[in-house]
C-alpha cells in the first residue's frame, strides 16, 4: 500500500512539473512589431519601431541613407538622411531575435519645390519697398544676394516664401542684380532691376542685326540712338539709319511697368521712291500690321551689364508700302527686319 502511495505522489509531481513547463512556454513572447513611425519627410530625421520580445533583438537596414542609431529592449531608433532628389524612396528595417525576424518599410518623401518659373524677373521703380515671392519647398530655402548689392537689397522669409526688400534708388542710374535661390541641390535665379523712365532717357550706344534691302549682318547705329520725352507727353525712340535708308526712324512710345511700349503700325514722316515707310511687327512666320504692342525694356546680361532690348516675341520691321495703311496687298516686298536690337551704355 505504501509503495502505491509513493507511486501516486511521483505521478502527481511529474504532472505538476509538466504543467509548469507548459506555462513557461506559454509566457514566452514571439518577436512582434507593435508600432512603427517610419514615414519620413524629405528633410530626414529620426524614426522608431516598437516591438515585444523575450530576448535580445538586433536591427539593420538595407540602404546607406538610413542608419540604426539605438536598440533597446523594446524600441529601435533610426536616422534618415536628407533626400535632395525629386523622387521619393523606400527601405526595409529588419529585426531579429536569433529565432525569428520581422521587418517594416521606411518611406521618405522626395524634395518638393514649388514656385512660378515664369515670374523670376522684377522691374521696380526707384521708391523703397518690398515685393513677395511665393515659394514652398520640402527643404530649407537659401537666398544668396551678392555682397556688392547688400546696401540696397535684402530679404526676409515668410510663411508663403520670402520678400525682397529694396531701398530708394537715388543714383540716377539703373540698379540691377541677379539673386540665386537654392533648396537642396537645386537652384534658380531672380533678376531685380530698379529704375524709373527718367533713368532711361538720353543717348544710348546701339547695334542691331538687320536683314533685308541688301543687309544681313550686325550693324551699329550712327550717331547714337536717343530716348526722349515724359509720361505726360509720351516718349520717342530715334534710331539713326542714315547709312542705310538716308534718314532716322522715329518711334512713339508710352511707359508702363518698367517698359517702353510701341504700338504698331507707325507711319514714318518720310517717303522712299514715293512709297510709304511704315514700322510694323514681325516674327519668324508672319508680319503684323495692327493690333500689336512691342515692348522695349532693360535686360540684365550674364556679364552684369544692362541693355535695352525688345522683350516681346514680335520684333520691329521697317517696310515700304503703296498705301499709308500696311497690308499684305500693299507691301512691296522691301523691308528691313530687326530681330535683335540692343541699346547699351
Amino acid at each position: 500500500m505504501k509503495n502505491i502511495l509513493n507511486l501516486y505522489l511521483i505521478i502527481v509531481c511529474l504532472f505538476f512539473v509538466a504543467g509548469c513547463s507548459s506555462d513557461d512556454d506559454a509566457t514566452a513572447v514571439k518577436l512582434t512589431i507593435l508600432k512603427s513611425d517610419l514615414d519620413m519627410k524629405a528633410s530626414g530625421g529620426t524614426g522608431t519601431v516598437e516591438f515585444a520580445a523575450t530576448g535580445p533583438v538586433t536591427a539593420k537596414v538595407n540602404v546607406d541613407w538610413c542608419q540604426v542609431t539605438e536598440v533597446t529592449d523594446s524600441k529601435v531608433t533610426i536616422s534618415v538622411d536628407v533626400n535632395t532628389g525629386y523622387p521619393g524612396r523606400s527601405a526595409q528595417i529588419i529585426l531579429t531575435d536569433g529565432v525569428s525576424t520581422q521587418q517594416a518599410t521606411i518611406l521618405q518623401e522626395g524634395a518638393i519645390w514649388k514656385y512660378n518659373k515664369d515670374d523670376t524677373e522684377f522691374r521696380i521703380d526707384n521708391e523703397a519697398g518690398e515685393f513677395s515671392v511665393v515659394m514652398s519647398s520640402s527643404l530649407p530655402i537659401e537666398i544668396h544676394i551678392p555682397e556688392a548689392v547688400n546696401e540696397w537689397l535684402s530679404y526676409e522669409l515668410t510663411d508663403e516664401g520670402f520678400n525682397f526688400i529694396v531701398k530708394k534708388n537715388e543714383t540716377g542710374l539703373i540698379r540691377a542684380t541677379s539673386v540665386v535661390v537654392k533648396t537642396g541641390e537645386r537652384e534658380t535665379k531672380y533678376t531685380i532691376m530698379q529704375y524709373n523712365a527718367s533713368d532711361l532717357l538720353g543717348e544710348w550706344g546701339g547695334a542691331a542685326y538687320m536683314y533685308g534691302m541688301g543687309l544681313n549682318n550686325v550693324y551699329g547705329f550712327s550717331p547714337n540712338p536717343t530716348i526722349a520725352g515724359s509720361d505726360e507727353d509720351g516718349y520717342t525712340l530715334t534710331l539713326p539709319m542714315v547709312n542705310f535708308i538716308g534718314t532716322s526712324i522715329v518711334l512713339n512710345m508710352t511707359y508702363s511697368q518698367g517698359m517702353f511700349l510701341i504700338r504698331i503700325p507707325q507711319l514714318q514722316n518720310f517717303k522712299m521712291s514715293g512709297l510709304f515707310a511704315i514700322m510694323v511687327g514681325a516674327d519668324e512666320n508672319s508680319y503684323y500690321y495692327s493690333g500689336r504692342t512691342l515692348a522695349i525694356a532693360p535686360v540684365l546680361l550674364k556679364d552684369g551689364s544692362v541693355v535695352l532690348t525688345c522683350v516681346t516675341d514680335v520684333y520691329l520691321m521697317f517696310g515700304l508700302y503703296t498705301t499709308a495703311t500696311p497690308s499684305n496687298n500693299s507691301f512691296t516686298g522691301n523691308s528691313i527686319e530687326f530681330p535683335i536690337m540692343q541699346l547699351f551704355r
